[in-house]
């Protein structure tokens, strides 16, 4: 199944649970990460992951917030040239569903261990970028990732 496909099933049937998921698209999930709010699934067979929110009773409006905050986050910074040093930051969405708190984006490698110094230069970078353009970042290291051709990407727009 080519990725326009995908994103045509996707938004037809818009499914909200990984076994949904996996019934919809015929591929198993892999479980690669969680966070505070969402899971993270790769799609077997492609480089595309899903992000879902937690569906927990008592989780599940904040899980829903923060992914709709991330959704709002990205186009923000897509549609506005103020934010133009930042696009080389956002990881290549390929559907999100606003209402679900769904995304599927590309898989991302994540960054690796660093030193101490590295570690706190690169949080000390984010929290002056977002800064500047008057925003809280959690753009710690550990939710930076980078593509297939090595640019880093910020893994999660939704506490910026």
């Amino acid at each position: 199944m080519n990725l326009s496909k995908l994103v045509q099933k996707l938004k037809y049937h818009r499914p909200t649970t990984a076994k949904a998921f996996e019934e919809l698209l015929g591929r198993d999930l892999i479980r690669i990460d969680s966070g505070c709010f969402r899971e993270v699934f790769a799609i077997q067979g492609t480089r595309l992951v899903v992000k879902i929110p937690f569906t927990e009773r008592n989780e599940h409006h904040y899980s829903l917030v923060h992914a709709r905050r991330e959704i709002r986050r990205v186009k923000q910074v897509l549609r506005n040239k103020k934010y133009r040093a930042l696009w080389r930051y956002v990881p290549k969405i390929y559907y999100s569903d606003y209402a679900t708190g769904i995304v599927v984006m590309t898989l991302l490698n994540k960054v690796g261990k660093v030193s101490k110094e590295a570690e706190k230069t690169v949080d000390n970078l984010m929290e002056d970028t977002f800064s500047c353009i008057g925003h809280q970042a959690d753009a710690e290291y550990t939710n930076l990732g980078y593509d297939g051709r090595g640019q880093i990407k910020i893994l999660d727009w939704g506490c910026i």
